[in-house]
């Protein structure tokens, strides 16, 4: 649905507030909603508001800026969901909460603060609210997105502080680390892969401080889960760092994989088949072009795998673009075989 100016109006509003001002936020969209009750635009963006005040791995990957949500605000929110009959509010946000979560976020960041299947006792109560309710389901990342190989590059790093050699140390080597960087850029979270000890510390100080170019896939900012290495070699001023090559293939969730398909093949069982029920599960890589280039079986029946196979081999994806160049894509893929 087009948003009409004075919509256009509220909705920059709001992503003005959102990174300073939940509760203006929160209220500019409950404005929106009286207003226009037909688009369920200001219903998306409430939820999402909403779940990033409960579930600290969409609240760093995503919306509200962390430093924002205080336990107070987390507490109410739960507490006026919990005893809400919005339908459609209870129903979107339940699933946005339910979605699987990036194994890596919940480590880093822990699990929902509304307590285990959060977003399914929402989901749960906006079926009883409106049992003949449709779910208006949208493929949507779970999280950052992970790069086949690092981003780091000389167009894409717009800030790169120099480590400083470690005092008295003679030594070389490189320190390899994971990092989350966020969607302005910045360096959320770092662990360290692997490293001499001596040297750490000091590559964690320096990449701390890296900023990045957003990175935008199909043209919105998402966060990056990326890795790059830091190398200390002897030399005059004891400190230098090589950047990694630029990524050429990036692999996503399943649900955000599913969400670029724009033309499906069903398998055509063999006869012997016809019995038979199941998931057959592939690895499948995604040239630029949006075409499958290679497949590699997960699971599935013998008997219906190759089937599978010839149907996926026909799918075709919309072309990916990251800061504006087209890249290859890896993930999983899901055939249904019926009873």
């Amino acid at each position: 649905m087009d948003r009409n100016p004075a919509g256009a109006v509220i909705d920059n509003a709001f992503r003005a507030v959102a990174q300073s001002d939940f509760a203006a936020a929160e209220n500019l969209l409950k404005r929106a909603r009286q207003l226009y009750p037909a688009d369920p635009h200001w219903t998306d963006l409430l939820a999402d508001l909403y779940v990033s005040a409960v579930v600290p791995s969409w609240r760093h990957s995503h919306m509200a800026k962390p430093e924002l949500i205080t336990p107070p605000i987390t507490d109410r929110v739960v507490r006026e969901l919990a005893a809400s009959n919005d339908a459609a509010l209870l129903q979107q946000t339940g699933e946005i909460a339910s979605m699987p979560e990036n194994p890596l976020l919940r480590q880093v960041f822990g699990p929902s603060l509304g307590g285990d299947a959060w977003g399914e006792r929402l989901l749960a109560r906006a079926r009883r609210l409106k049992p003949n309710g449709t779910l208006r389901r949208q493929p949507r990342p779970t999280g950052p997105i992970r790069f086949g190989t690092p981003i780091s590059n000389a167009d894409s790093l717009l800030l790169k502080v120099e480590p400083t050699y470690p005092a008295g140390a003679r030594i070389e080597g490189s320190v390899v680390i994971t990092l989350l960087i966020r969607i302005d850029g910045t360096v959320e979270k770092l662990r360290v892969v692997h490293g001499h000890p001596l040297l750490v510390l000091s590559a964690e100080r320096a990449v701390r401080q890296w900023r990045y170019e957003p990175t935008l896939l199909n043209g919105e900012p998402i966060s990056v889960i990326a890795e790059v290495t830091v190398n200390f070699t002897l030399s005059d001023d004891s400190a230098a760092t090589q950047p990694p090559p630029e990524a050429a293939r990036i692999r996503l969730e399943a649900g955000v994989l599913e969400s670029l398909l724009i033309k499906r093949f069903a398998p055509v069982r063999c006869w012997e088949c016809r019995p038979i029920s199941g998931i057959v599960r592939f690895n499948v890589r995604i040239g630029r072009d949006g075409k499958v280039v290679d497949i590699q079986l997960v699971s599935g029946h013998p008997l219906l795998v190759p089937a599978a196979m010839d149907a996926v081999r026909q799918w075709v994806y919309r072309p990916t673009r990251v800061n504006g160049t087209t890249v290859e894509v890896e993930g999983q893929v899901d055939v249904h075989f019926p009873p």
